[in-house]
């Protein structure tokens, strides 16, 4: 396993690793792993994929169980989330734990030895400022094969209608200060996501919008 860099010592997740699937759905009624699920039956199979800060493991479980990938590389910057998705895949899939490689790493550190033709970044860019954000969609389109695809489920502002904006805003605020308590978050402010995927030049294939609007599901095509 490697050492941690500053971004791994500022940002983890560890102290709500235990309770951070039911802290997200109390958070939104459900509807963050609705988010996460939508889309997956549409992806493709494919040889390589990459799944970028994997939290418990319920979409590499899935991946495997419908054979989506080859093989998987699996990354996460919090050993205990890393843990607890290994040991979920031990116990309920232990016959495909040789396809999956576990990598405990901060992803500005990872250097892929291959590309990928799926990558699955769920609810990662939103912890991050607009350029850094823009700097990992970048290297994301780095790192994918020829037509590659993004499997990408995050929180979105529409920016349509006062309740609305009122509902996001009030949502965020509470995201925001629950995670700068519980895992030192430092980032206040959503980053464009959609507009950063298309700035790098991907188009999106699909799209479906959950909970008032306020969470987004794309697949993206490199």
């Amino acid at each position: 396993m490697k050492n941690f860099t500053k971004k791994q010592q500022g940002l983890s997740f560890d102290f709500i690793a235990p309770i951070y699937d039911l802290l997200a759905s109390v958070a939104s009624l459900g509807e963050i792993k609705r988010s996460r699920d939508a889309l997956l039956p549409y992806l493709p199979n494919v040889k390589n994929c990459l799944i970028i800060g994997g939290g418990g493991g319920d979409v590499l479980e899935y991946l495997l169980k419908n054979k989506k990938a080859e093989k998987l590389f699996f990354i996460e910057v919090s050993p205990k989330m890393l843990y607890k998705a290994q040991k979920k895949l031990n116990k309920k899939m232990p016959q495909e734990a040789n396809k999956v490689q576990f990598i405990l790493a901060d992803f500005t550190d990872f250097k892929n030895p291959i590309t990928f033709d799926l990558i699955v970044a769920n609810y990662f860019l939103d912890l991050f400022p607009e350029k850094e954000s823009n700097n990992f969609v970048a290297q994301i389109r780095r790192m994918l094969a020829k037509d590659g695809l993004v499997l990408c489920a995050d929180l979105y502002n529409s920016g349509y209608g006062f309740l609305k904006k009122q509902i996001f805003r009030f949502i965020l605020f509470l995201i925001y200060k629950l995670f700068k308590f519980t895992s030192h978050l430092t980032n206040t402010e959503l980053p464009p996501i959609p507009e950063l995927f298309i700035k790098n030049n991907f188009k999106s294939l699909s799209s479906k919008y959950f909970f008032f609007g306020i969470l987004r599901s794309d697949i993206w095509k490199k």
